[in-house]
């Protein structure tokens, strides 16, 4: 039956095969550059980095005991600078640990036709939850690559790619590789290692570099508490939907929508808390309308720090307005806009052209 054949006759089997693991896992990425080909359409114009300016490492230590214990200590480093966070889910609840040593506690959220396992952290389970693995498998066409070691562990290696016109969620896999391989473990249903390709390049590598399983867990590891100084308190949820009116209460910039553009669609609107980066609270709008194309941008009180480091600007006057444009100019990709208009900043988002998204923008008033 051969190595992928034995794997999988374990990992498509019923039971539990281990009952806790201790892991160390090192996540490397980076953004893919405007000369590979992703299998998502380019959203702005890509700066050309270096490898190494445009990398993201992430350390973490996981513990788990199961059905439902997990704790990821994680170390962040991007550009030389580094945060620390740690993630706990226990007994219904998640604790999260800022990077400024606050504790974040909430529910987890229950989910219609509930498995063992959905409650998890996605960071664990696309390693050690079968359930989510068997769902991106699902979505991948699988090629026994023969055998290797990971952590001192036999695995079968497994190249795969995308079945043609299926999706996989991009927060299980490397969302812009076009082909994938994994290190199955032989003795436990787990992957040790997952690489994203994209045009036969490494974009992103998640390797598990020391791995025990079935050892006793002290359950006082399932604890948090803030550093000094700092609280526990109910977390903040990463995005709220509200109303325009909410809206225009809720942020101390001034909230403003275009006038053209968006046919007869009623702007959805989201508020997102301001992030450890520095970039602000915001309002996120999209148009859910009858045309074909698509818009949505934020409203901020200060430009966000990210679209900065990762694009490249281009100035545009039209009647004696400043307006900046990332356009990546390929078919299919989405053009980025952004201006300050009554102490606002709007990002925008769009497939529109070039002169249609301008003439939206010209339209936006104050509500």
């Amino acid at each position: 039956m051969g190595l992928l054949g034995d794997f999988l006759e374990t990992f498509y089997g019923s039971g539990q095969t281990f009952w806790s693991v201790r892991a160390k896992v090192r996540r490397e990425c980076k953004s893919a550059t405007r000369s590979e080909t992703s299998r998502r359409p380019p959203i702005g114009k890509e700066k050309s980095r270096s490898t190494a300016s445009n990398s993201v490492i992430i350390d973490s230590d996981f513990c788990a005991v199961l059905p439902d214990r997990v704790r990821i200590d994680a170390t962040r480093t991007k550009n030389g600078k580094t945060e620390a966070t740690v993630e706990i889910t226990r007994d219904g609840e998640c604790l999260k640990r800022t990077p400024e040593g606050t504790v974040g506690v909430e529910k987890v959220p229950s989910r219609g036709r509930k498995q063992e396992g959905d409650s998890l952290p996605t960071d664990y389970r696309r390693h050690f939850d079968r359930s989510l693995i068997r769902q991106f498998f699902a979505s991948l066409v699988l090629e026994d690559a023969g055998r290797c070691k990971v952590a001192g562990r036999d695995c079968v290696r497994i190249r795969a790619v995308p079945v043609p016109g299926d999706s996989i969620w991009p927060h299980w896999l490397p969302a812009e590789a076009d082909m994938f391989e994994f290190a199955a473990d032989l003795g436990f249903p787990s992957l040790l290692s997952i690489t994203g390709f994209l045009s036969g390049e490494i974009i992103e590598r998640i390797e598990v570099v020391n791995v025990a399983f079935d050892e006793q867990i002290d359950e006082s590891i399932f604890d948090c508490q803030p550093l000094a100084g700092q609280s526990i308190r109910p977390a903040e949820p990463v995005t709220q939907r509200v109303m325009l009116e909410n809206a225009i209460d809720k942020v101390p910039f001034t909230v403003l929508l275009p006038k053209r553009g968006v046919g007869k669609g009623k702007p959805d609107l989201h508020y997102e808390p301001g992030r450890n980066d520095g970039a602000g609270e915001s309002i996120a709008v999209m148009y859910f309308g009858d045309g074909s194309n698509s818009l949505w941008f934020h409203l901020r009180a200060k430009l966000d720090p990210e679209s900065d480091e990762r694009l490249e600007w281009e100035e545009v006057e039209v009647a004696g307005r400043r307006f900046e444009i990332s356009d990546p100019e390929v078919e299919g990709g989405m053009i980025c806009l952004r201006f300050c208009q009554d102490g606002t900043w709007i990002e925008a988002v769009s497939d529109h052209s070039r002169q249609d998204l301008l003439d939206i923008a010209m339209s936006f008033e104050a509500v």
